[in-house]
């Protein structure tokens, strides 16, 4: 009987590298950060956001990471969301992800800059990666405290859409209510925010309720011997 439950540990212990590659596998599932159109959204403190596409299979999202620009003296807040567009006439509605209100640096900032957010531990995803429930969606922005000194942030268009797709235009929340999102669209052209998503896939159910059994098949006749 001992042998037996030796072979399912050293069994569970030969599958757990197989497993653990899975789930580290990041794939990017939406780019659109090679393009960089020198043009910059300023929205002030009003919530704008991007109606993307996702390509591939995996909806555990990992990175998340927008470009923008900004020109200011002091300290600005901001907060990142994700809407299904189950709104009226496709607007964001369901909200499935709301970070935390974030600081950038408390200094004059110039220039095209890049936020990230991750799944680290202590990071803005769980550990396993933020759960997308859909193939498209909206992601939004929203900056804060921006005092009374001149100061222009924004996110950066770019363009072309390398993977993934996106909509010709923006959505732009003009009340601050549910109600008040507006699409619009930019002279320029392109309308698409700077941004790019990994993401790795879901455990296997299978290998894991394989391995569940195997090891609760093992604590039984173990604890029966």
């Amino acid at each position: 009987m001992k042998n037996t439950f030796k072979k399912i540990v050293a069994l569970l212990i030969a599958l757990t590298p197989a497993l653990c590659s899975q789930l580290s596998h990041a794939e990017v599932i939406y780019r659109n950060a090679t393009g960089d159109l020198l043009t910059t959204l300023l929205p002030g403190t009003r919530e704008v956001g991007d109606e993307i596409g996702l390509a591939g299979v995996n909806r555990n999202l990992t990175n998340f990471t927008f470009q923008y620009t900004a020109n200011y003296t002091g300290t600005i807040s901001g907060q990142l969301r994700f809407y299904r567009n189950d709104g009226p006439l496709g607007a964001p509605g369901t909200s499935f992800f709301t970070s935390v209100v974030f600081n950038l640096d408390s200094a004059t900032f110039n220039g095209n800059h890049t936020l990230i957010f991750d799944n680290q531990p202590g990071g803005d995803f769980p550990v396993g990666g933020l759960f997308i429930p859909t193939n498209s969606f909206t992601w939004t922005i929203q900056f804060s405290n921006l005092g009374t000194q001149t100061t222009n942030i924004g996110p950066s268009f770019y363009s072309p859409v390398t993977v993934g797709n996106n909509h010709n235009t923006y959505w732009d929340n003009t009340n601050g209510t549910p109600s008040g999102w507006v699409l619009k669209f930019n002279g320029n052209g392109t309308n698409d925010f700077g941004a790019q998503l990994e993401s790795i896939p879901e455990p296997s159910t299978f290998v894991l309720g394989l391995l569940g059994s195997l090891l609760g098949w093992g604590l039984l006749r173990r604890s029966r011997s």
